[in-house]
């Protein structure tokens, strides 16, 4: 069962890498759109390292400036990386695993505001982890979050139980902005 979970899931956001060679991920179509919009840096968040080796893949292809910051990385590697994009300019784009670049890590908030989360945490705090590395002390734009969410797939389900697991916790605690809130989603 726990097999098929992730392979459901990396069917949405990686078909290419996984024997399925023909068919194109539109998730790479969707982050160009979304990365587009913007001339400003962003960070593009995935779980799985075949996802965001594609991602990364995908935008230096385009011609584009990205590092990567994952477990394929070498922790002095994924540092560098992580140096890279916050003080090159030319470096415009961090693909990474939430747990990469997560805890510890401060500074991507002087250099980035955006976020694009290609697969989404199955917990609130993994996605608060995420937010609160652009979402802190001298941060001087408002921050934005897109999550991709593949609509009728297990991502869907996957999304809306973490938005209800975050309604729950809110219920409880009362004490953090609710997932809802920084999405601009209504129950």
């Amino acid at each position: 069962t726990n097999r098929m979970f992730h392979a459901l899931q990396r069917f949405v956001t990686c078909p290419d890498r996984m024997d399925f060679k023909s068919v194109a991920a539109a998730l790479h179509d969707m982050i160009w759109t979304l990365y587009t919009e913007d001339d400003s840096k962003v960070i593009v968040a995935a779980y799985y390292r075949d996802t965001n080796q594609g991602i990364l893949e995908f935008f230096q292809n385009k011609g584009v400036y990205a590092v990567g910051c994952w477990g394929d990385h070498s922790r002095t590697q994924q540092q560098q990386n992580l140096d890279d994009f916050m003080g090159n300019d030319a470096c415009r784009v961090l693909v990474g695993n939430w747990g990469s670049f997560g805890v510890g890590t401060d500074g991507l908030q002087n250099v980035c505001f955006r976020e694009i989360l290609a697969e989404m945490p199955l917990t609130p705090d993994r996605f608060e982890q995420l937010y609160g590395r652009i979402d802190r002390g001298g941060q001087k734009e408002k921050c934005i979050v897109k999550c991709l969410v593949a609509q009728d797939t297990i991502q869907e389900t996957l999304f809306n139980a973490l938005l209800n697991k975050d309604d729950l916790l809110q219920q409880i605690t009362m004490q953090h902005t609710s997932m809802r809130e920084l999405l601009g989603k209504s129950k």
